[in-house]
């Protein structure tokens, strides 16, 4: 799904670009990043690097257009996949977290000592 969304940002770009009549190294110097990583946003290719949200706010600015529409995210649930760990966030999968109380420390990090009140303090303090 990701590389879904990419390839979607990226002919995006690409077509509001080619609207406006503006070459990539314009978009690229207008929004302060290297022509070399726009190419690639619009490609899709960002690979795990992803885009962050000052490069996204200057593409849509060098366009002239929102972020939200240069860099639109699916709408509906037919465009979207259901999460893998979705059993595992909601507690029903293979791994469970353990709950604590506040001021508590983990066994590993507790075993031989006293715990107090007081987060990270130690009783022979």
């Amino acid at each position: 799904m990701i590389a879904n969304i990419r390839a979607r940002w990226g002919e995006q770009i690409k077509k509001r670009r080619l609207d406006a009549g503006l070459s990539q190294m314009e978009v690229a110097a207008r929004a302060g990043i290297d022509k070399s990583w726009l190419s690639k946003i619009e490609r899709g290719e960002t690979g795990a690097r992803g885009i962050g949200d000052e490069v996204r706010m200057g593409i849509a600015a060098a366009l002239g257009c929102r972020v939200e529409d240069a860099f639109p995210y699916p709408d509906t649930a037919e465009e979207t996949e259901p999460c893998r760990n979705a059993a595992s966030a909601t507690g029903a999968g293979p791994f469970r977290t353990r709950a604590t109380t506040a001021g508590t420390r983990s066994p590993a990090r507790s075993a031989g000592r006293a715990v107090s009140g007081r987060a990270g303090s130690r009783a022979s303090e």
